[in-house]
């Protein structure tokens, strides 16, 4: 009789024990729910303090490029060797020459490849380096002041000219 007194006595012990364990278990988990309640709220407060501030599914801090503004003249079609004109008028401005793709890239905040840069003196003339859809854009990131622009494709060179009629039939 004692031994299952003990019996039972461990036996409730045990299922006392695991009672604890699964109390705890709920703590945690509340206490778990409660952190991630606090960082969600700071984070919508970060959102609105620094609207160019985001975060990730991990609560990991992302900044994000602030949307700027751009003046973009889509060029269309143009062959390897035309030349660009970008006349500015007002402050010095950044102008960039890109194809279609970094044009994308640029428009969405992200890196890209392009020709041209900080110009301080107008007009600005700048290359197609090689045949495709190309685009300029001209914006005041990290200057200040205002610029008015405009944008022209300048004649190519007249190919050399040869009489052919006078070399067929000379006189």
């Amino acid at each position: 009789m004692i031994d299952k007194v003990k019996q039972h006595s461990s036996h409730l012990i045990q299922q006392e024990g695991q009672q604890d364990q699964l109390e705890k278990q709920d703590q945690l988990a509340q206490q778990d729910e409660q952190d991630r309640q606090k960082v969600q709220e700071k984070l919508v407060q970060l959102d609105q303090l620094f609207p160019y501030l985001g975060h990730n599914l991990q609560g990991q801090i992302i900044l994000y490029n602030k949307p700027m503004k751009f003046n973009v003249y889509d060029l269309g079609q143009k062959k390897r060797g035309e030349i660009i004109e970008i006349t500015l008028s007002g402050s010095a401005a950044n102008v960039r020459l890109m194809d279609s793709s970094n044009y994308q890239s640029y428009k969405n905040g992200r890196r890209h490849r392009y020709t041209g840069g900080l110009a301080k003196k107008s007009p600005v003339r700048l290359q197609i380096p090689n045949s495709g859809h190309w685009y300029v854009t001209v914006d005041m990131q990290g200057l200040r002041g205002s610029v008015r622009t405009s944008v022209r494709t300048l004649p190519g060179s007249l190919p050399d000219f040869e009489n052919q009629l006078y070399q067929q039939f000379p006189l």
